[in-house]
């Protein structure tokens, strides 16, 4: 079935609860007919109804004479129900009172795959609900020990399938359910879910936003792979991302040969640099990368939920893992000016260097402070590693405030990490750190060329044990990395722990 369809229906309707009958029904027969099935359905119209009843309560306040829209959508094997209000910003201090809207944000964070809150300026504001299209792949056999991983090896239980020719190339979209049958060999069914859905993968594959480099044998089975995901068509930076090599054929080197295939390819392509994040669990991965010329520019703490499993490697963790950041750099970058915050700036200059960027760190003038009218961040929440991003786009003099109900907003959902993402390019950034901070934020590193600049990155940790003891960093400079916001983190979250 071909997803990549777009925008299926845009229906506007007054601020009229009576009208929700009418739109619950038309997403239910859209979503069964485009391929959802039932119980996703129903699941998808009952959080559209909170999301619905949210704009007609709080944000017109039961004005029944006002409008808002439902975009019904079909995109990268996802359905998604965007709805658009020109009213009121969500209303935390009478939130906190209202049980009821509580439970709604609840049910959405239960029943959605991904909530994405996207500030649309003068038009108002945007909440996408999320669905995955095509369902999991079932086919293949768990033991009855809590589904836990059964591993036939039909090799033999030789070390690295000896003999067992293989050949790496680039993936086709046609070739995505093969995929997945790799990643329930390697994680079962604890890795992220987007590659769990086939469709998502093609549709995006088609669209020029995801490259796969894959080691398959000569009967098509699939044991290898690397990709790098764009975040956009024309971007010039992609994450490295979904490494993984079927059991049976560790100790092959096919991470090394699928990491320089997919360098050599990317790099012809033009690309400017890759981002990476890397486990701690074991220097191997990190080792590897840092061989093909990556550079760490970031610890980003508790990052991986602790759900996740590495067959052969290390049992499941109890905690949520830490992954170091990394960027490869392909080819020149172009010189840029960059006003990171005084607390920070040694180590981002150091970062800089030990990455070989091209950059010039400014102190900011008081003529270029030009605050935009309104802050604009937009937000995106993955619920299924119960992560949050807020990407701050515009600053204005209302940033602190804006920052604190969206935040409060996400907490509400129970995420248990928040990054903050401000683009370096802002002379406004170079006097907001203490703001941040004040509220629970810590620095964790920067990320090169992303959106056509750089951005220097915090975390909010909700209420998350890191098990310090368990992390391994390979390099030097990765040490003193993580050292800084080891200590930026104790300063934050057990002060009294300081020696």
């Amino acid at each position: 079935m071909e997803t990549n369809t777009g925008l299926l229906a845009k229906i506007s309707v007054k601020s009229d609860i009576k009208l929700l009958p009418f739109i619950l029904s038309s997403v239910k027969s859209i979503a069964i007919n485009y391929g959802l099935n039932e119980d996703d359905a129903d699941k998808l119209m009952l959080i559209t109804d909170e999301a619905c009843l949210n704009v007609i309560n709080h944000a017109y306040r039961n004005n029944p004479e006002a409008f808002f829209d439902i975009m019904i959508e079909l995109k990268f094997g996802q359905f998604i129900i965007g709805v658009e209000d020109r009213g009121l910003p969500f209303d935390f201090e009478s939130g906190d009172k209202d049980k009821n809207k509580g439970f709604g944000l609840t049910i959405i964070s239960l029943y959605a795959d991904e909530v994405r809150f996207i500030n649309l300026g003068k038009n108002g504001k945007r909440v996408e609900l999320i669905k995955y299209l095509s369902p999991r792949l079932r086919s293949v056999t768990c033991d009855k020990n809590n589904g836990e991983f059964f591993e036939e090896d039909k090799y033999g239980n030789q070390k690295g399938a000896p003999g067992i020719p293989f050949e790496i190339r680039l993936m086709k979209p046609e070739e995505a359910a093969e995929l997945e049958k790799l990643v329930y060999h390697t994680f079962g069914y604890t890795y992220t879910e987007f590659f769990y859905y086939p469709q998502m993968i093609k549709d995006m594959m088609k669209e020029g936003l995801l490259t796969s480099m894959i080691a398959i044998t000569s009967d098509g089975e699939i044991i290898g792979h690397l990709c790098s995901q764009k975040a956009y068509i024309d971007s010039k930076v992609a994450e490295l991302k979904a490494f993984m090599v079927s059991p049976e054929f560790r100790n092959r080197h096919i991470g090394s040969e699928l990491n320089a295939k997919l360098i050599d390819y990317e790099k012809t392509w033009g690309l400017t640099g890759f981002y990476s994040e890397v486990v701690t669990l074991h220097p191997f991965s990190q080792r590897e990368l840092i061989g093909l010329g990556g550079r760490e520019t970031g610890i980003l703490l508790g990052l991986i939920p602790d759900g996740i499993s590495f067959k052969k490697i290390k049992e499941k963790q109890s905690t949520r893992q830490t992954a170091v950041f990394y960027y490869t750099k392909l080819n020149p970058e172009p010189e840029r000016s960059v006003y990171p915050p005084r607390k920070h700036r040694r180590i981002i200059e150091k970062i800089y260097k030990h990455g070989n960027i091209s950059r010039v760190t400014k102190q900011a003038q008081p003529s270029e402070l030009k605050y935009s009218k309104d802050t604009v961040i937009d937000v995106k929440i993955i619920q299924d590693i119960e992560t949050a991003f807020l990407n701050v786009r515009y600053i204005g003099k209302d940033f602190s405030k804006s920052l604190m109900i969206h935040l409060r907003e996400i907490l509400l959902h129970k995420t248990e990490v928040i990054y903050l993402n401000m683009p370096l390019s802002l002379p406004e950034i170079q006097h907001l750190n203490n703001d941040i901070e004040s509220i629970g934020f810590i620095f964790c590193g920067i990320v090169p060329e992303y959106d056509n600049g750089d951005i220097l990155v915090y975390q909010y940790l909700n209420n998350i044990e890191i098990d310090f003891k368990s992390i391994i960093i390979e390099s030097d400079f990765g040490k003193e990395l993580f050292e800084y916001v080891s200590n930026q983190y104790r300063d934050t979250y057990i002060p009294w722990e300081k020696s």
